[in-house]
């Protein structure tokens, strides 16, 4: 009990003497009072800047020409830009192969397949990536057959019946997937009906 309070003791008296010796330490001065004194008599006295006039609301507008619109949102005027456009690229001219089958392995497979799938025997089966290509070639011929759909509605709908035919035609050519059997023959026996 006696080694208890005297640890008390000597933790106070050094808590003390810590505080009093900062306390010191925050009144000393590099220099003497007399000096700084005499130092900020001879500094100028701070004088805040003048406040700025108020901006004049009824001042012309150099968008305008006039005051600014009560919205508060000022108009251009309308530019024409004169040139070619410049190319808009796809994903599959941007990227290469190897990039492509990247970007379909994370945009198709989830992250589960991938680590189940990490492996591909040769001669057993498809890598994830050429599944995932064929992914998205199938989602760009359905989008390709859609855009090419809206052209021809338009077309339909503008009276040009000639030009929407013949464009379902060229799109039926090149999207439509078609059978890989050939057309029954006369030959054949299920054509004949035997």
């Amino acid at each position: 009990m006696q080694i208890r309070s005297v640890l008390i003791a000597g933790l106070l008296l050094s808590l003390i003497s810590s505080l009093s010796a900062q306390d010191e330490t925050r009144q000393r001065r590099g220099i003497s009072s007399n000096l700084a004194s005499a130092l900020a008599n001879a500094m100028p006295k701070y004088a805040p800047p003048p406040p700025k006039p108020a901006a004049d609301n009824s001042s012309s507008s150099p968008i305008l020409g006039h005051g600014g619109p009560k919205n508060r949102i000022y108009r251009l005027p309308a530019v024409v830009v004169e040139g070619e456009r410049p190319p808009v690229f796809t994903e599959g001219e941007i990227h290469t192969q190897k990039g492509l089958g990247e970007l379909a392995v994370k945009r198709y497979i989830p992250d589960v397949v991938q680590a189940m799938n990490s492996l591909t025997l040769p001669f057993f089966g498809r890598s994830l990536e050429a599944i995932a290509i064929d992914m998205w070639r199938e989602d760009e011929r359905l989008r390709h057959l859609s855009e090419i759909g809206a052209q021809i509605d338009n077309l339909r709908f503008n009276g040009q019946d000639d030009e929407a035919k013949e464009l379902k035609r060229l799109a039926d050519d090149t999207l439509v997937r078609k059978a890989y059997w050939p057309d029954p023959t006369p030959f054949n026996r299920d054509a004949q009906g035997n």
